[in-house]
């Protein structure tokens, strides 16, 4: 990128920035195979990356409000840097109509149609690294073509699409037909009915079958799905309560995962459900993804929430009521009180508190 006076978008600051990924210090947070060998670095105090809570409720968002999502960081960014040299309030808000106008040229823009760089403005020059690297475009060097010289060209991908991309009954709405087709592979198939013959047909029997090669959906139905078999083109799995409740553990609710498998819906899946109501259409269209397994996921989801176990040390007989009151409030001081009963002078803290409550409680008894 050096030709470009603009530095490259650093993703890893934006995504710590927008509460996907957080830096740990110390400890190992990736590859640990138990061997004592720390490929992130533990040894030497780097810090590493994990995904946050937020991080993998956005992983199953649509790709459009991913994109929107980094792409309102990016502007963020870019107004303080120019706060921050001095830029006038008329030169930012410039500066936001520019940007606004140029996304959305990119979104109606004609894939595989080039526009010269020196057509746009300031911001969209300094912009073209950072929408290079999210995908929404590719800039290429116009050598050896006659009269172009060596000036720049700008190339829409299909994954610009998605910036104006509309949804209407699980179809896209506008541009062509093979446009449509290439961002719908390249999206993680994002719409229920698409042009290509990809996406996920979910069973009754909780069974999920994925039509992909990509591995990164793969990786994605793995955060929620227990994986059967894999073959080139297709993921087979099962929706488990085991592997949903991890899911839950990690931040991902149950109506994540069912819009997640709602809008990535294979072709076939509304076929079948049509077929299966009555066929002509006279009949109710059933969803695509069973209400049996909505429902199962939803009171998964639901069981996580009714009781958590964990191990308490449980005091009561104190000798004078003046010892409980002072080893209550010195439990609420240090937030590890469970449970207090103050009529019969019984309270309950964290196990793992047990030595430091007994050591207070003495204490308190040698100061009487």
């Amino acid at each position: 990128w050096g030709d470009f006076d603009a530095p490259p978008l650093d993703l890893e600051a934006v995504f710590v920035g927008l509460g996907l990924l957080e830096r740990v210090t110390g400890m190992r947070v990736d590859g640990d195979d138990g061997d004592g060998d720390d490929s992130d670095g533990d040894g030497d105090g780097r810090p590493g990356l994990i995904t946050t809570r937020r991080g993998f409720q956005f992983l199953l968002k649509p790709p459009a409000e991913q994109i929107w999502t980094i792409l309102d960081s990016f502007l963020q960014t870019q107004y303080a840097a120019n706060a921050n040299a001095g830029g006038a309030v008329d030169g930012d808000q410039h500066q936001g109509a520019a940007a606004v106008s140029f996304l959305l040229q990119l979104g109606f823009a004609e894939e595989g149609r080039v526009r010269p760089l020196s057509s746009f403005g300031s911001w969209e020059k300094r912009s073209v690294v950072a929408l290079a690297q999210l995908g929404l475009l590719y800039p290429l060097k116009a050598e050896g073509i006659m009269g172009a010289g060596n000036e720049y060209w700008v190339l829409p991908t299909h994954l610009a699409k998605l910036l104006c991309q509309r949804t209407t009954a699980g179809k896209q709405q506008g541009g062509s037909g093979a446009a449509m087709a290439a961002a719908a592979a390249f999206a993680a198939t994002q719409v229920g009915a698409s042009e290509t013959e990809e996406g996920i047909i979910v069973e009754t029997n909780y069974r999920v079958y994925a039509y992909t090669s990509s591995p990164l959906k793969r990786r994605v139905l793995e955060l929620f799905c227990l994986q059967e078999y894999c073959l080139p083109n297709l993921f087979v799995g099962r929706l488990a309560r085991d592997s949903c409740t991890a899911a839950f553990e990690a931040g991902i609710d149950a109506e994540l995962i069912i819009d997640y498998l709602r809008r990535n819906a294979h072709p076939q899946a509304e076929r079948l459900r049509q077929k299966g109501s009555g066929g002509g259409g006279g009949g109710v269209p059933q969803p695509v993804v069973p209400e049996t397994v909505a429902d199962g996921i939803r009171l998964w989801e639901a069981e996580t929430r009714r009781m958590e176990m964990a191990p308490a040390a449980f005091y009561d007989n104190f000798d004078s009521p003046q010892l409980f009151l002072a080893s209550l409030r010195h439990a609420r001081q240090q937030k590890k009180l469970l449970w207090a009963d103050q009529a019969k002078q019984r309270l309950a803290v964290p196990l793992d508190y047990y030595n430091d409550m007994r050591a207070f409680i003495k204490q308190e008894k040698a100061k009487a």
